[in-house]
């Protein structure tokens, strides 16, 4: 149940129309200083206009934390429909991992509708720049995926994603609000705290050996509860200041800590996730 859209199919406006899917933003994951530039965000349609803009600073091995989110909300509820954008290295975890998807992307020859929608949504310079200026190349790359595990839909003209796909299941009503829980996290932008407590991002080279791509979350003991608390850490500085500060106090919840890594195989590259 995960669709694949290319930008300006119409994946807010779906995810509206149906309360049953869940639209992934990416932007929360992206940029650590998001909360600084935009405060909150409802949906995607509203961080439009941010999009592309120069201040926002990209979070080192985000995917990372994107795929779990993906993974984590597949296995919470198989039946949810997952909306994500197209993007090259989540769907190739997808594919390494056997998860099956719809990619979804405009014929090639729709290059002045589409720069027509950004402009009407209020996209940047900056945006048009990498989805109107790399138009043939980012199409012909999404035609050249030949996995198995990735069904196309192509786009005609004034088409959009509502017009190709419909939602005929959903999770259960208790599932569904667990979700919305989970949703408003994201959307709050509150991705640096746990309990009260704020990891402080912090700007590591590249080479830097304190630096890694985690996960520490409260998992529910019932299995029908989502998690909702959870923070990423991006060094091992991070993770020893929270680990001195957190008490865990909480009989409904256990603490799990997930290391998060990229891993080069024979047939592509994969997220694997290891459980602490």
């Amino acid at each position: 149940m995960i669709y694949a859209a290319y930008a300006g199919t119409g994946k807010s406006y779906f995810c509206q129309e149906h309360s049953e899917a869940i639209d992934l933003i990416c932007m929360p994951f992206k940029y650590t200083n998001l909360p600084e530039i935009y405060g909150s965000i409802e949906s995607d349609r509203n961080g439009e206009q941010v999009k592309a803009n120069q201040e926002l600073i990209l979070r080192s091995h985000w995917v990372l934390y994107y795929y779990w989110a993906i993974k984590y909300l597949l296995y919470y509820c198989p039946e949810i429909p997952i909306v994500i954008p197209t993007i090259d290295l989540i769907l190739n975890f997808l594919e390494e991992d056997q998860i099956p998807y719809t990619l979804i992307y405009p014929e090639k020859n729709l290059k002045d509708e589409y720069e027509k929608r950004y402009r009407n949504r209020g996209n940047t310079e900056g945006f048009l720049d990498i989805f109107i200026g790399q138009w043939e190349f980012r199409i012909e790359e999404l035609e050249q995926r030949n996995s198995s595990f990735a069904k196309h839909i192509v786009l005609q003209e004034e088409q959009y994603l509502s017009d190709v796909i419909k939602c005929v299941s959903g999770c259960d009503v208790y599932k569904a609000k667990q979700i919305k829980k989970f949703r408003q996290k994201l959307y709050q932008l509150k991705n640096n705290t746990l309990k009260g407590i704020t990891v402080k991002e912090e700007n590591l080279d590249s080479l830097d050996n304190e630096e890694i791509s985690a996960v520490f979350c409260l998992k529910p003991i019932c299995e029908d509860d989502i998690v909702t608390d959870f923070v990423w850490i991006s060094s091992k500085r991070q993770l020893c200041k929270l680990l001195e500060q957190y008490k865990h106090d909480d009989s409904h919840t256990v603490p799990e800590l997930l290391f998060l890594k990229l891993s080069y195989t024979e047939s592509g590259i994969r997220c694997i996730e290891t459980t602490r």
